[in-house]
């Protein structure tokens, strides 16, 4: 394959940093706002340098909105959401592409549709059935709506189809059944795609508003992206620094989380999920 020309490759490298530039200048406009001492005047420019590094800022911001338990209800939403989702998208994804049940393929096509449809239009649907469970204002009825997603299911089937299918035949010879070869077998190698996966769930649910403005109505059972709109709006009476501050304060564990899954997630776009 010929290399592209010099041309082409500036073209391509200044688009990059284009999209570089568009994407650190809000980070750094927010950094700077969050390091802006609470008597300094706002400016309102997209980028500028703070008068001087204010830190307690940060620490007012987890004080004074009240951080921690917003933390810890998103971190329970979250991660509940990561493990019931990557469960139940596995045994799906390895009942439609190892078992082939009649009909399998047409589900799988079911649980794609889904990804099709806004989130809003099935806010009341999911409202009605958590309301008869008893599950509303909790954070359970959070997690529930979420365990299902069609992006999971079918990216794990594509994973898994990539298997070699001897692996199965060996270890059926073993006496292995089909719970034991999902555990035993797949799993080891499904990895890279699950860190995919997860990183993915993690930050839209972390990151999600809508499903938690519906389900909960206690200060006490909110989100960190529903907490920092109620509890550090302007009419309440925050400094703008200070909410900015818990604003990148909620930003770091889904930073964190993608630094742990990084190999994985990079073996994943790399090699397909598969561990050679």
């Amino acid at each position: 394959m010929r290399a592209p020309s010099p041309l082409l490759r500036f073209a391509m490298l200044a688009l990059l940093a284009v999209g570089a530039v568009s994407m650190v200048v809000p980070l750094l406009s927010a950094l700077s706002l969050a390091l802006e001492p609470p008597t300094a005047r706002i400016t309102g420019l997209p980028l500028f340098f703070p008068t001087r590094f204010y830190w307690p800022n940060f620490i007012a911001g987890w004080k004074d909105l009240n951080m921690g338990q917003l933390f810890g209800n998103s971190l329970v939403v979250s991660l509940g959401t990561v493990a019931g989702q990557s469960i139940i998208a596995l045994m799906a994804a390895y009942s439609i592409s190892r078992v082939r049940m009649p009909g399998s393929r047409f589900l799988l096509y079911f649980f794609v549709s889904t990804m099709f449809l806004a989130e809003s239009v099935l806010l009341l649907p999911i409202f009605l059935v958590l309301s008869q469970l008893g599950l509303l204002n909790t954070l359970l009825g959070i997690v529930v709506p979420k365990l299902a997603w069609g992006l999971s299911v079918l990216f794990f089937v594509r994973t898994m189809d990539a298997i070699p299918r001897e692996y199965d035949e060996a270890a059926n010879i073993d006496g292995a059944g089909d719970w034991r070869i999902l555990w035993r077998v797949i799993l080891p190698q499904m990895w890279p795609a699950i860190a995919t996966m997860a990183i993915e769930t993690f930050v839209g649910t972390w990151n999600d508003f809508l499903l938690p403005l519906v389900v909960v109505s206690s200060s006490s059972k909110y989100t960190v992206s529903l907490g920092l709109l109620e509890l550090g709006g302007p009419n309440v009476g925050v400094l703008p620094q200070i909410r900015m501050a818990a604003t990148l304060i909620a930003m770091l564990p889904a930073l964190f989380i993608f630094l742990v899954l990084q190999r994985l997630f990079m073996q994943a776009v790399g090699v397909g999920g598969i561990k050679g």
